[in-house]
């Protein structure tokens, strides 16, 4: 350290801060968060021969953690036989409509929305009566972790859907975290164009652009097919949703119709 007046400058012979830190794959096991499994960094560059400890090429690796997936218990292949979700029309992952609800609190009044919409649109198909509405709220615990088989259920029933319609009320001007929380648990394009129907409810009108800024570019990411304006309630349209959603209804019954295979 060179000393004088002002402030203090390093010599040309100091040792950078940065040369003095270790590597985050030699850091303490407690540091690390417990899904999360340090022998599951991929990093080539150590390699001598430029393939990974993972058996990746040095071209397709990355130093991004690897989720570790809980392999306690055995876990059942998703059939429309085991599965835990019915309707009116049929057991397991085959409704015609699936509406999916991410309010934290079950059997709300954005569900009672969603379910309307998931019926108005149901009667575009050839078994109105096949509508799945699930709360996320009731999946509890299943939402914590990866490859629940509640939840490969529900994804599956989801990819197998005619329509599906996801709705959510407005927390933080954006849909909830629980909804969010299940979202991720779908990998990109895992839904494979099904036609879906983002809603969303609010207190009052000045979220309505939340549908569409914040609910339908991570549908589209998932791999939604969204051919029509989302759906967004607020106020007392909530506690009488019918015209609104009749009013939304009529402007797109017929792209739709389209759509939808009777």
């Amino acid at each position: 350290m060179v000393i004088g007046s002002g402030r203090p400058v390093a010599s040309a012979t100091a040792v950078p801060a940065s040369a003095n830190r270790k590597p985050p794959w030699v850091l303490p096991r407690t540091s690390q968060p417990s899904g999360i499994s340090p022998l599951n960094r991929c990093d080539s560059n150590r390699a001598s021969d430029g393939v990974c400890p993972l058996g990746t090429t040095a071209q397709s690796c990355s130093n991004i953690p690897v989720r570790q997936h809980s392999t306690g218990g055995s876990v059942q292949p998703v059939t429309s036989e085991n599965s835990p979700f019915t309707t009116a029309a049929t057991q397991g992952a085959s409704a015609e409509v699936v509406v999916i609800v991410g309010n934290p609190q079950a059997n709300s009044r954005t569900r009672a929305v969603g379910e309307l919409v998931g019926r108005k649109v149901a009667s575009l198909t050839s078994h109105p009566e096949d509508v799945l509405v699930v709360d996320l709220a009731d999946l509890g615990p299943s939402l914590l972790g990866w490859g629940d088989p509640t939840v490969g259920y529900l994804k599956e029933a989801m990819v197998n859907a005619q329509l599906l319609v996801v709705v959510s009320p407005t927390f933080k001007a954006t849909y909830t975290g629980l909804l969010k929380l299940f979202l991720d648990q779908i990998e990109r394009d895992e839904l494979g164009g099904v036609t879906t129907i983002p809603v969303m409810t609010g207190a009052s009108a000045e979220h309505s652009l939340a549908v569409e800024m914040q609910l339908r570019p991570v549908l589209v990411e998932i791999g939604a097919s969204c051919p029509t304006r989302g759906v967004y309630l607020h106020g007392e349209q909530i506690n009488n949703p019918g015209p609104a959603i009749d009013a939304w209804f009529d402007r797109n019954e017929a792209p739709l119709g389209r759509i939808v295979f009777t």
